[in-house]
């Protein structure tokens, strides 16, 4: 459990107190500092993993997270920036690899995915992508290998996948198999190609 302690600070351009608090874990590490007026929390911010290294700052208005927050890993690398409103994450939300390459970036709308997003290989090649409404994926997405190569395409509707689906070789490219999804499930003729392009084998669902 954490305990709190309370710092005044003369501030006589105010008309309230205004003051620093700081928290700290049962060992006695600091997990959070930054200031409180109205016992709430107004300001920057900064939170502190156990033992004391950074862990995210950002600022807070009336007691919620407003705008830009920045979070680290426990070596010190940038983890992502994030944009919050009211205490909703909204706006842009950036990820970022320990090498420092984007693993994903995309749109919140008030606490939940939304609109296009893209997902990143460690060596910077598009992973996946596609977009989501009311959090959930909704249309096409696309996947890809570390090498660039298209492996999946699928159409998908309120985060289930319902309508056609696409495989590919992933080492070649080529078509492997299609076929149509209904609610999740697979349904009618699914088709089985060979590398030249040819049906070599037909499934009914």
């Amino acid at each position: 459990m954490r305990w709190l302690i309370i710092l005044m600070m003369a501030c006589s351009s105010l008309s309230h107190a205004q003051q620093t608090a700081k928290e700290y874990y049962e060992d006695g590490s600091i997990s959070a500092e930054g200031p409180v007026s109205d016992s709430l929390r107004n300001g920057i911010w900064k939170h502190y993993f156990l033992g004391g290294k950074l862990n995210a700052t950002g600022n807070y208005v009336n007691g919620k997270t407003q705008g830009e927050w920045t979070y680290f890993d426990l070596k010190g690398n940038l983890e992502a920036i994030e944009y919050w409103n009211n205490g909703y994450q909204d706006g842009e939300s950036k990820h970022f690899y320990p090498n420092g390459q984007v693993s994903k970036i995309g749109l919140f709308e008030k606490g939940q995915y939304a609109g296009e997003w893209n997902f990143y290989h460690p060596n910077g090649k598009l992973k996946r992508q596609g977009s989501y409404v009311n959090g959930l994926p909704e249309g096409w997405w696309k996947f890809w290998t570390e090498e660039g190569i298209l492996e999946q395409e699928s159409l998908n509707h309120g985060g289930i996948e319902d309508g056609p689906a696409r495989f590919y070789n992933s080492k070649e490219g080529w078509l492997e198999y299609e076929g149509n999804y209904s609610l999740g499930k697979q349904i009618g003729e699914w088709k089985t190609y060979n590398k030249k392009g040819k049906v070599k084998k037909v499934e009914k669902f």
